[in-house]
């Protein structure tokens, strides 16, 4: 066996971190065990600390630090020393599974170089070379992508696990299981945003997407969650602005009938502590919009929900003669994983082209699914699309019959829903004033927005 002077593949940080993660929250270690084992750790108190979890897992006992530690009683090692340092370097649990995938490849890496080194000696010693493949391709067989080693499992053993989660949806009647946008209207159509989903915005320009999310951060942070914004079209600057602006529904601008100036300062001061975590960075590519909301998770707490505008402004390279419709499908797996990996609902702005002015007939202006830029993969990873319609737009830009009744209205069109019907949600909404909210009657009452009684009533 060949002698190798350079270290072996190894990665502790990501080990103590992955360690750290199952100790904050020890129900993660059902999600990691199923990506790696005790044999995937460099470092020899980091494997004894595994099996100590491993065997409290198999007793159906908790998994924290004071029941780990009973199981060294009388054990002297480096262990305790570790598992202080461990507990003490984790700030959160949210990134489990990306951990375990990082040591399961550097685990990875050194079984190959372990079979290299024996195949090689297999070689110098006479072996058949068709001996020497198959030995290989059979030991070689349970290496895999990473985060692809998950095996399959009875039906009941899932169901024992979701349970909790099923059982809170059945009492609901499975309305509103996601996190609210702060719209009812639109909640009764979607359900409110789903962890682990991803949702595109649509619209074509000035329609309303960018006040949509930033409405949508302002609601949920004024509820006390996490928001995560990222803005690769406006600076910061001008988000504040916006989110003050809903605020003090107004639009705050020259040609705007402005607030006292006293008013507007209690405005931009009540936004302030809002948890709403902001970066204008102008070019971003989907790796580093996963850094960055890593990053911000550890300083600031883990988001409950993250808001990406715009998807075509995102600047990830292509390879050699990859169009940018393959591209952009790259994006949204990408974008897919990343809301999957921190089980957070992830919404994306998306531009719409400009297909609807060649087509004729009363609904040409009603958006659709193929209106998306590059939509075949969009539509495709996207579980939920959302296309803005704003009937005032037409008619003061392009000379549209005017419709008393839906003016001053923004129309969200569910084209697509994996886990609910399509419909539409109208909601109220005059540009001047900023704010995007539920339409009310004259008593005050809000108005329900209109659910498609039929799929078939509006042409996708």
């Amino acid at each position: 066996m060949q002698q190798h002077d350079r270290l072996q593949p190894h990665d502790l940080d990501a080990e103590k971190a992955l360690l750290g993660s199952v100790l904050l929250e020890g129900a993660k270690f059902h999600i990691v065990k199923q990506i790696i084992g005790p044999g995937d750790f460099y470092r020899e108190a980091h494997r004894m600390i595994w099996d100590a979890m491993a065997s409290l897992d198999s007793q159906g006992l908790a998994i924290d630090r004071l029941t780990v530690l009973s199981r060294f009683e009388g054990i002297e090692g480096e262990w305790r020393a570790v598992l202080n340092t461990i507990e003490n370097d984790t700030p959160v649990s949210t990134h489990a599974e990306h951990y375990a995938r990082l040591v399961r490849e550097k685990s990875q890496k050194r079984t190959m170089i372990l079979l290299a080194d024996r195949m090689a000696d297999h070689a110098f010693n006479g072996a058949e070379s068709a001996a020497i493949a198959k030995e290989t391709i059979i030991a070689l067989s349970p290496i895999r992508q990473v985060g692809q080693s998950r095996k399959l499992q009875p039906i009941g053993k899932a169901m024992d696990s979701l349970w909790p989660e099923i059982e809170k949806e059945i009492e609901g009647g499975f309305a509103n299981l996601g996190l609210s946008s702060g719209l009812r209207s639109l909640d009764d159509v979607t359900g409110g945003f789903r962890r682990q989903c991803v949702y595109v915005c649509g619209a074509r320009t000035s329609m309303g997407k960018t006040q949509f999310l930033l409405t949508v951060a302002y609601n949920v942070a004024k509820a006390g969650k996490q928001v995560a914004y990222v803005s690769l079209e406006q600076s910061d600057k001008t988000a504040i602005t916006r989110l003050a602006g809903i605020h003090l529904n107004c639009a705050l601008s020259p040609k705007q009938d402005l607030p006292s100036k006293t008013k507007i300062r209690e405005g931009f001061k009540l936004i302030h502590d809002l948890p709403i975590h902001l970066t204008d960075t102008a070019s971003f590519s989907t790796e580093e919009v996963a850094q960055v909301i890593g990053e911000s998770a550890a300083i600031y707490g883990e988001p409950d929900i993250v808001l990406l505008d715009y998807l075509g402004l995102l600047n990830d390279q292509g390879d050699r003669g990859e169009n940018r419709a393959q591209l952009v499908g790259k994006m949204m797996h990408r974008l897919k994983a990343l809301a999957r990996d921190i089980d957070r609902p992830v919404i994306i702005a998306a531009q719409l082209n400009r297909a609807s002015e060649g087509r004729t007939g009363s609904s040409r202006l009603i958006p659709r699914l193929t209106d998306l830029r590059e939509s075949g993969d969009i539509e495709q990873d996207a579980d939920a699309v959302l296309l803005l319609h704003r009937h005032d737009y037409y008619v003061e830009q392009e000379g549209a019959e005017p419709d008393p009744a839906r003016m001053n209205t923004l129309d969200v069109y569910v084209a697509k829903h994996r886990d609910g019907p399509t419909g539409r949600a109208t909601l109220h909404y005059e540009p001047n004033k900023a704010r995007i909210s539920d339409r009310a009657s004259n008593s005050g009452a809000r108005i329900p927005g209109h659910v498609a009684e039929k799929e078939n009533e509006i042409e996708w």
